[in-house]
């Protein structure tokens, strides 16, 4: 345009101030990436350390229950502590003080379980190294974990699988339940037996005293007057319950070994008295004679079709010992003689003395006027006890009962005396985690 003055350029300096913006925002990025990172990497290493802990204390309780019947929920021997820490080295926790650290305390330290019994605490604390946050700090972060495991063994005396019998128990005798232990039906009594009496899941005979920690059954309870029930540890009547699994289904059936079945005769000289050692192994009929001592080795007896009879004056005895295949007649003991029994208290049949295969229905007969001690749980899943201390006198101890179904003294038989200990028994719950 004419007579127009040309634009005029103003130059600025730049003082480097977007430099220093970029500068001081890299430096918030780097940070957050840093936190982001490391954060997440650390709550991936928290996950990691909370499933050691968990495991490292199920593998030390685990033992202990493997071991109750004689450690009684404690650590004697180091075993469950030996267990713990090998379980963290196995998922890469090796307690060496100085990336891992590892805190075993049977029973635990704190906690609601703190000094309990048949408890395990573990402690596991990692020393995660720094990556990117390295920028801001030196040395490691520590992330820890703990956990608590255990429990008490189930308080099961007597256990009913079938789930529809009716009078799938029937009790005519003195049952004496310790330790607060108690009776379960599962039968809600939907399906006709071979007895009579009304629509009833467990009966009592007018005969029949029992002492228990509680009645847990699905359908209902029958009794006839003169029978009475006394409570104990504040227990009481429960019908409709939920039905109790089969504590035992996971226990493998043992393998009957290749063999000739034994029939022995242990006699002493005459008018004399002589001790016998008998060993595991597959036998059919078994005689002791008076005088005879009998000391059943540790192990499992196969027997079959066979009874063992036990004269007057005669005892036989054993530690660790387990029957299996019992489905007929087998305990012939009269007044004078006596068997003790205490099962394995480790291994897979822990607390088991009598196995039956889980595929046979056959009653097993316990009817007696001698005393019998079996301290371990008697177990048929699909069978039957038959259960008859037959003199007054006649003391039975057994650990418990867990089968399809029983009977105890029907009517007609002298009342004898049936103590059940839960505590000697196989274990029938397993260890959990509790914190």
């Amino acid at each position: 345009m004419k007579g127009a003055k040309p634009m005029k350029h103003i130059s600025r300096t730049r003082r480097g101030a977007v430099a220093v913006l970029i500068a001081v925002s890299l430096t918030g990025m780097l940070a957050v990436m840093a936190f982001a990172l490391d954060g997440g990497l650390l709550q991936d290493k928290r996950r990691a350390v909370q499933a050691a802990a968990d495991a490292a204390a199920l593998a030390a309780s685990d033992d202990m229950w493997a071991h109750y019947g004689t450690n009684n929920g404690t650590d004697p021997d180091g075993t469950a502590l030996a267990s713990a820490l090998a379980t963290a080295s196995a998922d890469g926790y090796n307690n060496d003080s100085t990336t891992n650290r590892i805190t075993v305390n049977i029973p635990p330290a704190s906690g609601n379980f703190a000094g309990k019994a048949g408890y395990a605490e573990v402690i596991i604390q990692y020393n995660e190294p720094r990556f990117f946050s390295g920028i801001f700090g030196s040395g490691t972060m520590a992330v820890k974990a703990r956990s608590v495991s255990g429990g008490q063994p189930g308080n099961v005396g007597i256990l009913m699988l079938d789930p529809h019998l009716t009078i799938v128990a029937q009790i005519g005798d003195n049952v004496n339940i310790l330790n607060g232990g108690g009776i379960f039906i599962n039968s809600d009594a939907t399906v006709k037996g071979d007895i009579n009496e009304g629509p009833y899941a467990i009966y009592l005979e007018s005969t029949a005293h029992i002492t228990t920690g509680g009645i847990y059954t699905v359908g209902p309870l029958g009794r006839e007057a003169g029978s009475t029930i006394t409570y104990t540890n504040g227990g009481s009547l429960h019908t409709g319950v939920t039905p109790l699994s089969d504590p035992l289904a996971s226990v493998p059936e043992p393998v009957v070994p290749a063999g000739t079945k034994q029939n022995p005769t242990y006699a002493p000289p005459k008018n004399g008295t002589q001790t016998f050692h008998m060993s595991p192994g597959i036998y059919g009929n078994v005689t002791v004679k008076s005088g005879a001592t009998v000391i059943m080795d540790p192990g499992i007896y196969y027997v079959h079709g066979g009874q063992m009879n036990v004269a007057a004056g005669a005892t036989v005895s054993g530690d660790g010992v387990m029957f299996y295949d019992m489905p007929n007649n087998y305990f012939t003991l009269p007044a004078g003689a006596s068997v003790t029994l205490s099962p394995p208290v480790d291994g897979v049949y822990r607390g088991i003395s009598v196995f039956e295969p889980r595929d046979i229905t056959n009653e097993i007969h316990i009817i007696t006027d001698g005393n019998i001690t079996m301290s371990g749980a008697l177990y048929a899943q699909a069978g039957e006890f038959d259960i008859r201390p037959t003199l007054a006198s006649t003391v039975y101890n057994f650990g418990g009962y867990i089968c399809d179904q029983a009977e105890w003294g029907p009517p007609g038989n002298v009342l004898g005396t049936i103590n059940l200990n839960p505590s000697t028994s196989a274990p029938t719950k397993r260890p959990l985690l509790v914190e």
